[in-house]
C-alpha cells in the first residue's frame, strides 16, 4: 500500500511538473515575453530589408546618373530644339504657301464668278425675261402665252409687257 501510495504521489508530482509548465507556457507574461522576441525578430528583418532596399536605389541610382552623362542630356536638348525650329519654320513656310495658294485660287473663282454672274450677262446686252405672277424665267419662246405679262429685267431696270402672240 505504501507502494501504491508512493507511485500515485509520483504520479501526481509528474502532473503537477505538466501543469506548471503549462501554465508557465500560457501565463500572459510569458506570451508578453515571446510577443517582444517575436516583435524583435521582425524589427531586425525589417532593418535587413530597408538597408538592402537602400542599396538596390542607389546601384539604381548610380546606374541611370551614368547613363544619363553618357546621354549628355544638354547636347541632346540643343540638337532636338534646333531640329524643332526648323521644323516649325517649315510649317509656316508651307503653311504660308498653302493660304497664298488659297488667295489665288479664290480670286480666279471670283472673278469667274462676276464674269458669269447675271449682272455681267446684263451689261454685256442680254436681259432676264420672266413670267410675273410666278417669276418663272422664260428660256423658250413658246412658254410665254398671248395675253400673260412679261417682266424683263435688262442691265438698268425692268421692262413690263405683254405677249400679243409668240413665235
Amino acid at each position: 500500500m505504501a507502494q501504491l501510495a508512493r507511485q500515485r504521489i509520483g504520479d501526481k508530482q509528474y502532473e503537477l511538473r505538466q501543469a506548471e509548465q503549462r501554465l508557465a507556457r500560457l501565463h500572459p507574461r510569458r506570451k508578453f515575453n515571446d510577443w517582444l522576441q517575436r516583435l524583435d525578430d521582425l524589427q531586425g528583418s525589417l532593418a535587413r530589408c530597408a538597408r538592402q532596399s537602400v542599396r538596390q536605389q542607389r546601384v539604381g541610382w548610380r546606374n541611370l546618373a551614368d547613363r544619363l552623362s553618357r546621354v549628355r542630356p544638354g547636347i541632346l536638348l540643343k540638337q532636338r530644339r534646333e531640329l524643332l525650329r526648323q521644323e516649325e519654320q517649315r510649317l509656316r513656310e508651307q503653311a504660308r504657301h498653302f493660304v497664298e495658294r488659297l488667295r489665288h485660287r479664290f480670286g480666279a473663282l471670283e472673278a469667274k464668278l462676276k464674269l458669269l454672274g447675271p449682272e455681267q450677262v446684263l451689261a454685256r446686252g442680254y436681259s432676264i425675261t420672266m413670267e410675273e405672277a410666278t417669276g418663272k424665267v422664260l428660256r423658250d419662246a413658246k412658254d410665254a402665252k398671248p395675253g400673260s405679262r412679261l417682266k424683263t429685267r435688262l442691265k438698268t431696270g425692268v421692262v413690263i409687257s405683254e405677249v400679243k402672240h409668240s413665235e
